[in-house]
């Protein structure tokens, strides 16, 4: 059994009990995020048959024009393949706590790791606190837990932005567009964040800080052998609601 399939049930049942707990023990914090990330996607490209398929093409363009064996470790270092994806990030996120209990849940949206154009949604349940320091103007932050996201730029965006001859990749973009060639878009992650924060405004609601992040997928490899593995770093702006 998959170990997203033991996760979700946990995952969904605590949700469920935060929405009959008393609402005005609720905490609502809802913020805007920027900064970047590094996916570790760990493709393996020839099995990929879009990518293959552009292998084999200039393989035999090269043949008849220039008999030429062209293999497929020219094909990498022409096209600069890579198994990382850098990308800027930016997005929405709402945080939900109750009364002072180590457990946060998040829904957020996000761009993709893959492609800054594409969103990824994701919901994140876990352990994690927020401490202040002496005189409350400072905070500590960290969360530790299972998040599930739907990434929309996983696939296509993920490949093109793994070229990294920017001429090669622009050319290969004209009319490539295969379907989920990286096949499910979604993921289970364990997921790891530290941050701090420094409290500002009249009501002290207001909170700027940064965060450092790291995101492990447990997908079977025997069901999508590309990761969404990422870590990153996020400025972010909240408001407790």
């Amino acid at each position: 059994m998959q170990f997203n399939r033991l996760l979700l049930p946990f995952f969904l049942i605590s949700f469920m009990q935060l929405s009959v707990l008393n609402a005005q023990d609720l905490h609502l914090n809802f913020g805007i995020r920027s900064g970047g990330s590094i996916l570790f996607h760990d493709t393996r490209f020839q099995e990929v048959p879009s990518i293959n398929g552009q292998y084999l093409t200039l393989k035999e363009v090269i043949w008849e024009r220039y008999r030429e064996v062209y293999t497929w470790e020219n094909f990498v270092s022409d096209f600069e393949l890579k198994n990382k994806v850098i990308q800027p990030r930016y997005g929405f996120d709402l945080q939900v706590t109750y009364k002072d209990w180590p457990v946060v849940g998040i829904v957020e949206l996000l761009s993709s790791p893959s492609g800054y154009l594409k969103p990824t949604y994701g919901a994140t349940l876990g352990f994690g606190k927020v401490l202040y320091n002496w005189d409350t103007t400072m905070t500590f932050s960290f969360l530790a837990g299972y998040k599930y996201v739907i990434d929309q730029g996983f696939g296509t965006q993920t490949l093109l932005n793994s070229i990294g001859d920017k001429s090669l990749r622009d050319n290969v973009s004209l009319g490539f567009n295969p379907s989920d060639p990286l096949d499910k878009k979604h993921a289970s992650l364990v997921v790891a964040r530290g941050g701090v924060g420094k409290v500002f405004g009249w009501d002290k609601r207001w909170t700027a800080g940064v965060d450092l992040y790291g995101e492990l997928d447990l997908t079977e490899k025997s069901v999508r052998f590309s990761r969404m593995t990422n870590v990153g770093a996020m400025l972010w702006l909240r408001y407790r609601l």
